[in-house]
């Protein structure tokens, strides 16, 4: 006799409605802007897609690792219709030739209390703008802890970067307001 079981990993605090894993969470046609998205503790393999405003957070007290499923994407993309999206207080880690976090296109991205370790770019900001990066750790990146591409106004302070190449990169952006991080051992500070 085979026996299946789902692990209800996921919820969506909003619906009560629980999932195996984050995509399908993100993609449930009942997850709506402005829900939460809890996720418990381990590690999760993915490139995870939003496409929504989203709160997306580990449960209170877990300890939760993103890991790239295909390095060479983005851990998270978040995208145009993702704008005002949250990520907060996960380890990403894995994209070794892409980034932790991909912003394209979208505007008032949060990514609060993160670590991302062993990226090319810990968070690449490209052509988006009033994202907040705040209390993040940048550490062996190896090309990046922060990429600001064509980018205004997005909010830079309170965190750490630590033996990336460079901590902090700008291309083509300005109005950027960069306070309190502290860089150390990078090849280059910004």
């Amino acid at each position: 006799q085979t026996q299946n079981y789902i692990f209800s990993i996921v919820t969506n605090t909003n619906t009560d409605k629980t999932y195996s894993t984050i995509q399908d969470a993100i993609n449930d046609p009942l997850t709506l802007n402005n829900h939460t998205i809890m996720v418990k503790s381990g590690t999760y393999s993915g490139n995870f897609v939003i496409n929504k405003k989203l709160t997306i957070k580990p449960v209170t007290g877990c300890n939760v690792i993103l890991q790239a499923l295909n390095p060479s994407e983005p851990v998270i993309k978040i995208n145009l219709s993702g704008n005002g999206t949250t990520i907060h207080g996960f380890t990403i880690q894995g994209a070794t030739n892409s980034s932790g976090v991909y912003v394209t296109g979208s505007l008032n991205c949060n990514l609060v209390g993160n670590n991302f370790t062993s990226n090319k770019i810990g968070v690449f900001i490209s052509t988006s703008n009033n994202t907040i990066l705040s209390e993040n750790t940048f550490i062996n990146n190896t090309y990046a802890g922060i990429l600001l591409e064509n980018s205004v106004k997005n909010l830079i302070y309170n965190n750490t970067a630590l033996n990336n190449q460079f901590s902090i990169r700008f291309s083509n952006s300005n109005q950027n307001l960069i306070q309190g991080n502290t860089l150390r051992n990078n090849a280059t500070g910004y």
